[in-house]
């Protein structure tokens, strides 16, 4: 189980970082290109993600940690949340993904290391 809890808290640690990093969110929650209400949208996003990542973290660390199931499913739910929710705009809007493919590829591999980890650690609850 520590393998487990490992993965999914280091994904989701790597997740909430690389989104506060400067060319990714806020860059777009200071461009005065975008009309008020879309930064408003983007300010709103920042808050739900930087949240959702916080309590998958404490999800992780404690309960999910202590074998409970429940932790397992509240997991595999944040799991569309947050590490999906990347995949999931870019299809629906796929002029708007970023220029670089490093970004699809480093957030897939994150995503990867949290599935790891919820695979793991359902095995270990079954």
């Amino acid at each position: 189980m520590k393998l487990a809890v490992s993965l999914v808290v280091v994904s989701t640690a790597i997740h909430l970082l690389a989104y506060l990093l400067p060319q990714a969110m806020p860059e777009h929650l200071v461009d005065g290109n975008w009309p008020e209400h879309a930064r408003f949208h983007m300010w709103q996003a920042t808050f739900w993600l930087i949240s959702l990542d916080l309590l998958i973290l404490l999800i992780a660390l404690l309960p999910f940690r202590q074998g409970q199931r429940w932790a397992c499913w509240a997991l595999f739910i944040g799991l569309f949340g947050s590490q999906l929710g990347y995949f999931l705009a870019s299809s629906l809007v796929p002029a708007g993904r970023p220029d670089t493919a490093g970004a699809d590829m480093g957030l897939l591999l994150v995503m990867l290391l949290y599935v790891a980890g919820l695979v793991l650690g359902w095995k270990h609850l079954r």
